[in-house]
């Protein structure tokens, strides 16, 4: 035998468990009197072949903005839901037990963002009012509307003034989400639900249910009050709905000009 053979003793090893079976292949390949064969057999070697199991994904977690939006769509789609419910209802006659509903369906309630009107108010007395005194402006007139222009507007209390939708003229409702093309609001439910109500005890389905309600900015005219808490009094502003179709991380930087005001409505 050969001792220079460490070469095929490792290969042999893949194919033959055995040691001595391997070192009587490679004496009888190199002996004097034996086969002297040429070449070397190898066969498979039946192993347990083990494998790992894949690596879990990570979820990749999605952007504030998205889930924003999936939440309003949802919360939408069941408002339409519990609204078709109601009106099926009165057509058959049945009383529906409308919190029950309203909690099921997980319908906002305008009373759980007054907390966040209030903040706005703060928010906006600070942008335009002397800090020791609210009833003294910090500017001329002019300056303070080229403030309000550019102000953040999630949280303000806004009714529609004007529109050509006449259907959400004097729907009121916290800006929960200001969109480039629209104000997402929360309203608020029957005797609550518009601003001019004229005392009615009847209400529609949509105001029974109340939530969110999408308004679109062009045609349409909102206002809104600034609270003086000094006096009680307020001073009421208005929005041109076309002029403010920016997003209102824009708007700030944004320089607004006098423009012909012929496609306001």
């Amino acid at each position: 035998m050969r001792q220079d053979n460490e070469l095929e003793k490792h290969l042999l090893t893949r194919s033959y468990d055995s040691h001595s079976h391997i070192v009587e292949m490679l004496e009888e390949r190199y002996s004097i009197m034996g086969e002297q064969k040429p070449y070397i057999l190898f066969k498979p070697l039946r192993r347990t072949i083990t494998t790992t199991p894949p690596k879990k994904t990570s979820r990749i977690r999605k952007g504030t903005r998205i889930e924003l939006k999936e939440y309003f769509n949802k919360t939408i789609s069941n408002q339409k839901k519990l609204v078709k419910k109601i009106q099926y209802y009165n057509y058959i006659r049945k009383s529906l037990d409308l919190e029950a509903n309203l909690k099921y369906y997980k319908i906002p309630k305008f009373e759980d963002f007054i907390n966040l009107h209030n903040i706005w108010q703060m928010y906006i007395r600070s942008l335009i009012f002397s800090a020791d005194d609210y009833t003294k402006l910090q500017f001329p007139m002019n300056q303070v509307l080229t403030k309000l222009s550019s102000a953040d507007y999630n949280g303000c209390l806004i009714t529609v003034k004007q529109s050509k939708n006449c259907n959400i003229v004097g729907l009121r409702g916290i800006i929960v989400w200001d969109t480039q093309h629209s104000f997402i609001i929360v309203t608020p439910r029957e005797e609550l639900s518009r601003e001019w109500n004229e005392g009615k005890s009847n209400f529609t389905p949509n105001e029974l249910v109340g939530g969110f309600k999408i308004i679109p900015k062009h045609h349409s005219i909102f206002s809104f009050e600034i609270e003086i808490p000094t006096t009680n009094e307020v001073l009421e502003f208005s929005i041109i709905g076309s002029r403010f179709e920016i997003k209102s991380v824009d708007r700030s930087s944004k320089k607004f000009k006098n423009h012909s005001i012929e496609d306001i409505l």
